[in-house]
């Protein structure tokens, strides 16, 4: 057993060693984040390849774990690559260890940064190619399913010898719709959606019913929450439009977000961003999203708020004598926490 001495920003030697139980693949790719891991188990998927081995580092805290792992599955694996939060000392003696086995040519090694700024130090102790060294680090630190395929196919040519294609990422928009039935789901910035179809094939207006998430669940192939409301919605006869943004506090993701609302006036809102409606420096009067919500669509301010109080049946008791509903809805309405049925035109 190796023993290495605790440093600052390094992972630490903390309870019992253990075996990751991984056989030897083509490629092994390990780092700390679980969305990176489960981008490329995606990517995998898609692609039908079973020659990639993912280890999160979070795993291979102790000496003798790294040791397991590099003797069951490293050293007959043509490919390692590695991203890393805080540069080498984050995990030093794993770093030095693969360093070893490089410089041997027992494998072919890229240590790459888990910042989306390049690491010269990493870049130099890596063995592949610096051309492919800088297009590996370029799509994964774009994120994003395409860019995970992508960097995928990057990997295999540099496991079987092979130079790597000259694949560029494809930006992510910071705002904009995703076609949840497309296979990877895919992210456009145009705010224009297929209307539905009658049996004889005309096309039929139908109000939309936004599903408003983060695009950070893009970034880490997170969207499969979305996708199964919408085929769910989709299953029902209804027209779901998952929206992604950035943030809410934007205020180009804001606008699209209302241009959207005001060109096609949602049925439903489902809000999987709650929390985010606060504006700092803004006291809730002046939140112009919470007041569109409570002025356009007639929403008590509490339930555009997100206040807890509003998901149990209590909710309309505490504000039976402050919110007076509009006149009876033209259509189904209601509020329940997230769940936003939009109310109809007040005479």
């Amino acid at each position: 057993m190796h023993l290495l001495s605790a440093q600052a920003g390094a992972i630490q030697q903390e309870g019992e060693a253990i075996d990751l139980g991984q056989t030897p693949g083509e490629i092994v790719f390990a780092s700390s984040a679980d969305s990176e891991l489960a981008l490329l188990a995606a990517a995998t998927d898609r692609a039908g390849y079973d020659g990639l081995r993912l280890a999160n580092l979070l795993r291979l805290g102790h000496n003798l774990s790294v040791d397991t792992w590099l003797d069951n599955t490293v050293r007959a694996t043509p490919l390692v690559v590695v991203r890393l939060l805080g540069g080498p000392a984050y995990w030093q003696y794993g770093v030095d260890e693969l360093t070893a086995l490089a410089a041997a040519g027992t494998i072919r090694l890229a240590l790459l940064p888990g910042e989306a700024t390049p690491d010269p130090i990493l870049r130099e102790r890596s063995t592949v190619p610096p051309a492919a060294w800088d297009r590996l680090f370029a799509l994964l630190a774009a994120g994003g399913a395409e860019n995970a395929g992508h960097a995928l196919a990057v990997m295999r040519a540099l496991a079987e010898g092979q130079s790597a294609p000259d694949l560029r990422p494809a930006p992510l928009p910071r705002f904009g719709i995703l076609e949840a039935d497309q296979s990877p789901p895919l992210p456009r910035a145009r705010s224009d959606m297929p209307l539905p179809a009658e049996e004889d094939g005309t096309a039929v207006p139908k109000a939309p019913i936004p599903i408003l998430f983060y695009r950070a669940l893009l970034d880490g192939a997170g969207t499969a929450v979305v996708e199964a409301l919408a085929a769910g919605l989709r299953d029902r006869g209804l027209a779901p439009l998952p929206i992604f943004v950035s943030s809410l506090r934007e205020p180009e993701a804001v606008a699209f977000v209302q241009s959207i609302f005001a060109s096609t006036p949602p049925a439903v809102i489902l809000n999987l961003t709650g929390f985010a409606l606060g504006i700092d420096g803004l006291s809730p009067e002046q939140n112009p999203f919470v007041n569109e919500f409570v002025e356009l669509y007639h929403l008590p301010r509490e339930a555009v708020l997100g206040y807890r109080e509003t998901l149990y049946p209590e909710y309309r008791k505490t504000i039976k004598d402050t919110y007076v509903p509009p006149p009876p809805c033209t259509e189904d309405c209601g509020v329940a926490g997230n769940f936003v049925r939009r109310r109809g035109p007040t005479p």
